[in-house]
C-alpha cells in the first residue's frame, strides 16, 4: 500500500513538471521530475527489498510465480520509465525545455503515467485479491 502511495504522488509530480514547463516555469519542471525519479527509486528499491523478504519462491505454485511475473514485469517497466525520467532531468538541468519545445517531458510523462496504472492493476490483482 506504501508503494501505491508512492507511485501515484509519483503521478502527481510529474504532472507538476509537465504544467510547469508548458507554463515556462523550468524551476517546477526540475523539482517535479527530480521528485518523480527519487519517488520512482524509492518504489523500485522497496519492490526489490520485498523480493528479498517474500519468504517464497517461483517454484512453489502458481500464486507465487504470478506474483514474481507480474510485479518483475512491472519493475522493469519501471526501471524504463527511471531511464526516461533520468534522461529528461538532466536535459531540464540543461536548459534543453521552454514552454515551445516541452515533447521529450510530455512523452516521458505519459510513460510514466501507463507505469503508474498498470501497478494499481497489479496491485489489485496480487495484493488484494
Amino acid at each position: 500500500s506504501v508503494n501505491t502511495l508512492i507511485l501515484l504522488t509519483s503521478s502527481a509530480t510529474m504532472h507538476w513538471a509537465l504544467q510547469s514547463i508548458k507554463r515556462g516555469n523550468v524551476f517546477g519542471l526540475r523539482a517535479g521530475l527530480l521528485l518523480t525519479f527519487l519517488m520512482g527509486v524509492c518504489f523500485l528499491s522497496t519492490q526489490i527489498f520485498e523480493y528479498a523478504r517474500i519468504g517464497f519462491n517461483t517454484t512453489e505454485g502458481g500464486f507465487a510465480t504470478i506474483f514474481f511475473c507480474l510485479t518483475g514485469l512491472h519493475g522493469a517497466h519501471v526501471f524504463v520509465g527511471l531511464s526516461l525520467l533520468l534522461f529528461m532531468t538532466i536535459r531540464a538541468f540543461r536548459g534543453h525545455f521552454s514552454a515551445d519545445q516541452h515533447h521529450g517531458v510530455e512523452i516521458a510523462g505519459i510513460y510514466w503515467h501507463f507505469v503508474d496504472v498498470m501497478w494499481i492493476i497489479v496491485f489489485m490483482t496480487v495484493y488484494v485479491l
